[in-house]
């Protein structure tokens, strides 16, 4: 689901980052889609309150702002969309991420919601991972920093290295290999592709 500001709205009235010194403050901006990630509807003496909350690469944790503020663009929600009650409060998500303590879990560094964040929203905000905690995170995924691929032999999990040409037998679970012949490193040609939105920095 996709909405943009009212037109005449104050952007003022939207800060995506609010800071203790208001010029480092940061606004959604007119004329610009976001995507909303959830929405919450809670009765407030006996009206419907309504919330949406935005995630950008300004603010990946997300913010709320109220729906009377935006205009619709595209009214479409996903398949994965469930409800859920939390006491007077209705709560629309993705379902993988609709569920109690979802947000404070990854505002915490879980790393289980680390990764259901990235698979789920890479498409909106952008990720870097040092290598070590991509390997945490997404051991079973392909590393987008590394060029180098292994070929499928399609014959029992086998792979080749793409280096000095020794298959080893290996599983679907690891993202990267390190060729016990010459030990340098690929990417598992049978293991998932990295999700859009993470990169890996250089160590």
């Amino acid at each position: 689901m996709k909405i943009r500001l009212k037109d005449g709205v104050d952007d003022r009235l939207c800060p995506i980052v609010e800071c203790l010194d208001a010029k480092f403050n940061k606004y959604l901006r007119p004329n610009i889609l976001y995507e909303i990630v959830q929405i919450n509807v809670k009765d407030i003496q006996n009206k419907c309150n309504c919330t949406y909350m935005i995630i950008s690469n300004d603010n990946k944790y997300g913010a709320y702002f109220s729906a009377d503020l935006f205009d619709i663009v595209d009214d479409k929600i996903d398949n994965d969309w469930t409800i859920r009650h939390n006491n007077s409060e209705i709560i629309m998500a993705p379902r993988v991420i609709n569920y109690q303590d979802f947000w404070n879990n990854y505002v915490d560094g879980c790393l289980k919601e680390e990764k259901i964040y990235c698979e789920r929203f890479g498409h909106i905000v952008q990720n870097q991972f040092s290598k070590k905690w991509f390997r945490k995170i997404f051991n079973d995924y392909q590393n987008p920093s590394i060029k180098a691929i292994g070929v499928d032999t399609q014959e029992d999990g086998y792979v080749v290295c793409p280096h000095c040409y020794n298959a080893e037998q290996v599983s679907a679970e690891l993202g990267v290999i390190k060729c016990e012949k010459c030990h340098q490193e690929y990417n598992n040609p049978i293991a998932k592709i990295c999700p859009s939105g993470i990169s890996v920095l250089d160590e």
